[in-house]
C-alpha cells in the first residue's frame, strides 16, 4: 500500500502545477468552469480535497471555503499566496469537515481503489449537497511510477460512487489542451470531466 503522506511531501511540490493566474494546463481556467457549474447551486460551504496550493480557492468566498491537504509544505504555499482564505494539513484516516460542497479536482486518479473507498466513506458523512470530481477519464492512463495514477472510467466511477451512496447527475467535459495538442497522447481520452453528484 502507498504511503500517500510519505510520498506527496517527499514530492516537494514537484508533481504540483506551479500555478498563478495565467498558467492552466487545461488551456482554460477551472476557476471560471466552477463557477459556471456552481451558479445555480445555492451552499454555504465549500470542502476543496487535496487543496494543494490553493489553485482553486479564489472561486469561491474565503469564508465559505476550507482547503485541506496531506502535503504541509503545499498547505504552507497556499497560506502564504491566499493568506485570506482557510487551509489545513490533514493525515490519511482524518474525518473531513462538513461542508454544501466538496470537490477533488484531479485528485481522486492518484488514490488506488481501496484508499478512495476509505475516503469516499468519510466524504459521503462531509459532503451536505454535492460532490464535484473532476478528473481526466481513461483505465488507459493507468501506470505506476511517479505519480501513480489509477485513472477510472465513467462506468468505475459510477459503481463506485454509487457503492458509498453518491449518484451522478451530470458530466461536463472539456479538452484539456496540455495533453489534448499533443501526438504523445492520440490513443488516449484527453478531456476532463467534471463529475456532479449528489
Amino acid at each position: 500500500m502507498i504511503d500517500y503522506k510519505k510520498y506527496w511531501t517527499n514530492d516537494n511540490l514537484q508533481n504540483i502545477v506551479a500555478g498563478n493566474d495565467t498558467e492552466n494546463p487545461e488551456g482554460w481556467n477551472p476557476i471560471d468552469v466552477l463557477k459556471e457549474l456552481l451558479k445555480n447551486i445555492h451552499f454555504e460551504t465549500i470542502l476543496d480535497f487535496g487543496c494543494g496550493y490553493g489553485r482553486l480557492c479564489k472561486t469561491f468566498q474565503p469564508n465559505k471555503y476550507i482547503g485541506i491537504d496531506l502535503n504541509l509544505q503545499a498547505i504552507q504555499e497556499a497560506r502564504k499566496r491566499y493568506p485570506e482564505y482557510f487551509f489545513k494539513e490533514i493525515e490519511v484516516d482524518s474525518e473531513y469537515d462538513n461542508a454544501d460542497i466538496v470537490i477533488a479536482y484531479t485528485v481522486f486518479l492518484h488514490l488506488d481503489d481501496d484508499t478512495l473507498g476509505s475516503i469516499l466513506t468519510r466524504l459521503r458523512k462531509a459532503c451536505k449537497k454535492h460532490l464535484i470530481v473532476g478528473e481526466i477519464l481513461g483505465r488507459e492512463w493507468r501506470r505506476p511510477g511517479n505519480p501513480p495514477v489509477f485513472n477510472r472510467n465513467i462506468d468505475d466511477y459510477m459503481n463506485l460512487l454509487q457503492r458509498y451512496g453518491f449518484h451522478i447527475i451530470n458530466e461536463y467535459k472539456l479538452p484539456y489542451k496540455r495533453y489534448a495538442d499533443s501526438p504523445y497522447f492520440k490513443d488516449k481520452n484527453t478531456n476532463l470531466s467534471f463529475i456532479i453528484c449528489i
